[in-house]
């Protein structure tokens, strides 16, 4: 998402072929670990850990594989690009507006400019990244400080545990329930609230609209002269 010269083809061939590498590293450690491929041995709480180390292998193999084949096909299928025209890419992503929470609203705040010269004078990309120099550089690094403490830290701690007891293994169960429900209810619920509220505030803007327009339009202009009937001049 931050590479300009990475392609939608590229995207789609990494996650099929992560998957068909992560899938592969995890069958093959699990017969080179075990003599034979079991699948009843990942219901068994004993000391063999080999089945959980295979799938660690093949889960790293399908991340590792996907992220390297992104990077290699946008580099074969995508030539090299200049400034401007990533900065022509970028602007078609920016084009992209939501209609209940236009851009013109969004950044008015920030920019600390009125709406009548937002309209007409869109910050640029430049301006774009200098306003949120520091919000990237918070959601980029801590992006990559949770990728890789589930990566590497996650598997690492479980591995040191060996066999869970019967309270261990309750209370891993139930974190995990609550991190999958927690994880759905946001990914879910909350677009779908923020839409609601955007729509809402919308509906309530245009009936104030429509009930201000019948006041305006009675109400006569400066320079309107005054009708005068045959009657009247008469």
């Amino acid at each position: 998402m931050f590479w300009s010269r990475l392609t939608g083809r590229a995207m789609e061939l990494a996650a099929i072929l992560g998957l068909v590498f992560g899938v592969t590293a995890w069958l093959a450690t699990s017969v080179i670990l075990h003599g034979e491929f079991n699948l009843s041995k990942f219901l068994q709480n004993n000391e063999d850990t080999n089945f959980e180390f295979s799938m660690l292998i093949g889960n790293l193999t399908s991340i590792i594989s996907g992220a390297c084949f992104s990077v290699f096909v946008s580099i074969l299928s995508q030539p090299a690009i200049d400034e401007s025209q990533v900065t022509e890419l970028w602007e078609k992503t920016r084009d992209i507006d939501n209609p209940l929470s236009p851009w013109t609203e969004l950044y008015i705040k920030e920019f600390s400019i009125t709406e009548k010269k937002l309209v007409f004078n869109r910050p640029s990309l430049l301006q774009m990244r200098r306003e949120f120099r520091v919000t990237y550089r918070i959601a980029f690094s801590l992006g990559l400080l949770l990728t890789l403490f589930l990566i590497i830290g996650w598997p690492a701690l479980l591995a040191s545990i060996q066999v869970f007891s019967n309270g261990l293994f309750r209370w891993w169960i139930g974190l995990s329930d609550a991190w999958a429900f927690s994880a759905a209810i946001f990914i879910i619920i909350v677009p779908i609230v923020t839409e609601v509220l955007d729509l809402m505030k919308q509906i309530q803007h245009s009936r104030v609209l429509r009930s201000v327009e019948p006041v305006t339009q009675n109400v006569p202009k400066p320079d309107d002269k005054p009708v005068v009937t045959v009657s009247e001049q008469a």
